[in-house]
């Protein structure tokens, strides 16, 4: 069943978002990087309202909040804080607000049409955007405090977070890096949760729904 907006076609958002995640990972650590990252999840945000039909109250919800996040901001910066400190933030903030409308419309689009492929797709960009967003908000916590981040003794660079991120979400744990303080830790644990309550959950009853509507 087409829906209103860009059809629920998570494909799309699937690839937006994971063009996203493998610029982070890949990205050298600039403020070019930094600005071009917070463009693309902004694009992605944009994608996700198109493709989830986003209602006027959602839209009207992510505009206030990214002009919260803007506005913080600007204060923080007059206040002296790291500019990568803000873009990390600013990042995360676009990130979250994206799955909370990707989560709106996939729920709208099981309501209507049953567990599809299209499902299957933009549950897949929430799992990718939840690794984003920690991985922007341990970005924002490295550069905005004294002290290394990670105990072996630095705060890595941006891609070195996002890629503790992942192998924290999926709890692989290399253990290359690890967080050094309580902060940093209670961050990894929540991340860890996440990832795994999300997994044997969310994605278990996704794929269970699909495999019973294909027969």
């Amino acid at each position: 069943m087409t829906t209103r907006g860009g059809g629920h076609r998570y494909g799309a958002v699937l690839i937006v978002t994971f063009s996203m995640t493998t610029f982070a990972l890949a990205a050298p650590d600039t403020p070019a990087a930094r600005g071009a990252e917070l463009i693309v999840a902004g694009v992605a945000l944009a994608a996700a309202m198109l493709t989830s039909g986003a209602r006027p109250g959602v839209r009207r919800a992510a505009g206030i909040a990214i002009a919260v996040a803007l506005v913080l901001a600007a204060i923080a910066a007059i206040a002296g804080a790291h500019p990568g400190m803000l873009a990390f933030s600013a990042t995360a903030v676009v990130n979250a607000v994206t799955i909370g409308v990707i989560l709106g419309g996939l729920v709208r689009l099981v309501q209507e049409s049953g567990v599809g492929v299209q499902t299957v797709f933009g549950a897949l960009a929430i799992y990718l955007l939840v690794g984003l967003t920690f991985g922007f908000l341990i970005g924002a916590c490295a550069t905005a405090f004294d002290g290394n981040y990670f105990a072996q003794g630095t705060d890595g660079v941006q891609s070195q977070r996002v890629y503790f991120s992942f192998t924290t979400l999926t709890t692989t744990g290399f253990g290359d890096l690890t967080a050094r303080t309580a902060p940093g830790r209670a961050l990894a644990v929540l991340e860890m949760l996440i990832g795994q309550l999300y997994l044997v959950t969310v994605i278990s009853m996704i794929v269970g729904n699909l495999r019973r509507a294909a027969r």
